[in-house]
């Protein structure tokens, strides 16, 4: 009776202390639990809170850099239309240069290839004291005029012509450069300018607008032949004249024979010319 009171003692202690031991266990699990969930919670809560730092930062850096890039597009911009300013805008120089060239587009050209404003400029040109008139040495539009000496020197030719039995008419003498000029245009017109340039002086390189050229006898390109024209090429320098532009030498003076074109240089040029048996260009050395 003891002993079954003893065993049903004891199991009702065991089970007591594992009643005990269970409730313990119970709530030093639950304990565990609270504070892994606790620390879930905040470390969740640490990690948000780092992430929408995070998301913060990313945001103002990538704030920063699009500021960046729009001052740096901006400043580029000002670059390129500053840039864009200076090529579009001209140079003083540039402008000046361009309004000359559209001048000299624009101003007319005399026959010669030259702008009419040259020939208020260019100088007359004497080599050993001749006045030098072809087609490279021009003269001012405002020169020339009747020369009374080569006038006179040309009444006492025409005279001794006479006497010897040969009429010496004046056909052509002193030539203002407008003059030549409308004569030039209407050869040009009915010939060509390059057959005019042949027999016409442009004008400014004629000697007719010198006062000391004339064209005499007739104008007969066979003149030279007939016994009035060959009297003329061998006595023309006894009174200041030879013919300007001999036979054989059209490629020097650059105008075809011309029996009846005599100009005036005084007797002893003259003489000196005639007898040396050159054209100007070629006594002159030019």
């Amino acid at each position: 009776m003891k002993r079954n009171q003893r065993k049903k003692r004891s199991s009702f202690l065991l089970a007591f202390i594992a009643v005990v031991i269970c409730i313990v266990l119970g709530a030093v699990l639950a304990f565990n639990i609270d504070n892994g969930n606790t620390s879930d919670k905040s470390s969740s809560s640490d990690t948000s809170t780092s992430s929408s730092s995070l998301e913060n930062e990313s945001s103002s850096s990538s704030s920063e850099s699009s500021s960046e890039e729009e001052s740096s597009s901006e400043a580029e911009s000002e670059s390129s239309e500053s840039s864009s300013e200076e090529q579009s805008e001209p140079s003083s120089s540039e402008e000046q240069e361009s309004s000359s060239e559209q001048e000299e587009q624009t101003e007319e050209l005399s026959p010669s290839g030259k702008p009419y404003s040259y020939y208020e400029t260019v100088e007359p040109t004497y080599v050993d004291g001749v006045l030098l008139v072809n087609k490279t040495y021009a003269l001012p539009s405002s020169y020339g005029g009747s020369n009374d000496e080569a006038n006179y020197a040309l009444g006492n030719l025409q005279t001794a012509a006479g006497e010897a039995g040969y009429s010496m008419p004046l056909i052509s003498g002193y030539r203002s450069f407008d003059k030549q000029d409308g004569l030039y245009r209407n050869y040009a017109a009915r010939d060509g300018k390059q057959m005019a340039d042949t027999y016409s002086a442009w004008p400014g390189h004629s000697e007719h607008q010198t006062g000391l050229a004339f064209d005499i006898g007739a104008l007969d390109d066979n003149y030279g032949e007939t016994a009035a024209g060959k009297w003329l090429a061998e006595n023309a320098h006894k009174y200041g004249f030879i013919i300007r532009y001999p036979k054989g030498k059209e490629s020097i003076t650059g105008y075809q024979y011309e029996p009846w074109h005599v100009r005036y240089l005084g007797i002893e040029t003259a003489t000196a010319v005639y007898e040396s048996g050159l054209c100007l260009e070629e006594y002159l050395g030019v």
